[in-house]
């Protein structure tokens, strides 16, 4: 589901995404693996299958991780298959929401590179002034 979320995303005229990168906070330590995520902007797609909901030990890590995103500025948005599958416009704009928010529009950026190894995401505390 993660292949055709992001297959939707790029049809839709988003950029295509970083997959898989490790984020690290500014003293080294690891702090997630969003499914998708745009980097510069610090926005997250994270797609939860069904283990995701029936798994207590999986939702608490899963919360803990989005919180810390969240402590470092990004913004995560959280989806599940009838996101993807039965809600595309509304889903569509919520990840545009993201962008607007961010002062950007989708097509103002580059696709992902294409990348053999994971990538590595050092994301410093933004400050709040």
């Amino acid at each position: 589901m993660e292949t055709r979320l992001r297959l939707q995303l790029v049809d839709s005229g988003f950029p295509c995404p970083v997959v898989g990168a490790d984020v690290f906070d500014d003293d080294g330590r690891w702090v997630a693996r969003p499914d998708l995520c745009w980097p510069g902007l610090r926005i997250a797609v994270e797609y939860d299958g069904a283990h995701h909901l029936v798994s207590a030990k999986q939702r608490l890590d899963d919360v803990a991780r989005q919180e810390e995103l969240e402590r470092l500025g990004w913004r995560v948005i959280v989806l599940f298959a009838h996101d993807v599958l039965r809600r595309w416009p509304s889903t569509e704009s919520r990840v545009l929401q993201a962008f607007v928010d961010r002062g950007v529009r989708p097509d103002e950026l580059p696709d992902a590179p294409d990348v053999a190894t994971r990538p590595r995401v050092v994301t410093p505390s933004w400050s709040r002034s």
